[in-house]
């Protein structure tokens, strides 16, 4: 297992799910991760449900993105760690086999990452477009600052136990 931090975008190509997209793309081209010396990894992943655990047994440290499906307002920004994540027995993932799925597998079978955080927008459902809604793209910025603030904390603190 790597010390390297992975930012994981997760999403697909259609309307609001490409949040996740966007925001690793944004992350994969700023500061934080251009002046990282290679110890943050951004990869953009297409729905990838239970093969998110192949991705967790990459690194100590992950910060996953993705669009929610919470019932919250569209555009609503929430930080859930792995306990937020297993407790939200709703679909909060846009995905068939989702996020909690994944993320609930990992933690039975002990390859969860030992600092996990999943960073949400909430879609709007009734968003139609090819692009992102206009609540998901004015979120945006800030769901990016809140991943940098987290990457960064994390930067700072004492590295993950492995």
């Amino acid at each position: 297992m790597s010390a390297v931090l992975a930012i994981l975008g997760v999403g697909s190509p259609f309307g609001d799910d490409r949040a996740g997209w966007a925001a690793a793309a944004s992350l994969a081209a700023s500061n934080l991760v251009t002046s990282s010396a290679g110890q943050i990894d951004v990869r953009i992943l297409d729905r990838p449900g239970s093969l998110l655990l192949a991705e967790f047994g990459q690194s100590s440290d992950i910060i996953l993105i993705d669009a929610l499906c919470s019932g919250a307002l569209p555009g609503t920004i929430q930080r859930l760690d792995a306990d937020g994540v297993c407790g939200a027995r709703s679909v909060l993932s846009s995905h068939g086999v989702g996020v909690v799925q994944a993320v609930d597998l990992a933690r039975s079978l002990g390859c969860l990452p030992a600092r996990f955080v999943l960073f949400g927008v909430e879609a709007d459902r009734q968003h139609a477009g090819n692009g992102l809604s206009p609540a998901v793209r004015e979120a945006l910025p800030r769901l990016v600052e809140q991943v940098v603030q987290q990457a960064e904390a994390w930067r700072m603190a004492a590295p993950a136990a492995t």
